[in-house]
């Protein structure tokens, strides 16, 4: 998946985060993995940047989104991710590709566009490759 993404985004060079959308920590223990890190780290080496697995964080557990709607994706994402405090450091200045391994109407991804925006990251919601 990185190979296929990367010949999208090219190489990336200055201060470029590659931020996978995080897991739940209970789900992270029941699956072992984080798809969406894995990816990202593939990228940060095809590509450059830096996998900033720890900069976005689920801070609520949210259900399987499968079978739900737009509108039922969107609440149940509402407010589930955050950046730590010292995320805003990082983020300044920095350019930011948001990974995650299944687009279906793009919930999730706003959810996490919203936390980083809130963070002070202009800007963070520029196209989702698809």
């Amino acid at each position: 998946m990185a190979r296929l993404m990367a010949r999208t985004i090219g190489p990336q060079e200055g201060a470029t985060l590659i931020v996978p959308v995080p897991l739940h920590r209970g789900r992270l223990w029941w699956r072992g993995y984080n798809q969406s890190a894995l990816i990202a780290r593939a990228l940060a080496e095809r590509c450059g940047g830096t996998a900033a697995v720890d900069l976005l964080q689920r801070t609520e557990r949210t259900p399987l989104l499968r079978g739900l709607g737009p509108s039922a994706r969107r609440k149940a994402v509402s407010g589930a991710f955050a950046i730590p405090p010292d995320g805003k450091t990082r983020l300044k200045g920095a350019h930011v590709i948001l990974v995650d391994d299944v687009y279906t109407t793009g919930a999730t991804a706003a959810g996490c566009a919203r936390a980083l925006r809130r963070a002070g990251r202009e800007g963070a919601w520029d196209r989702a490759i698809r």
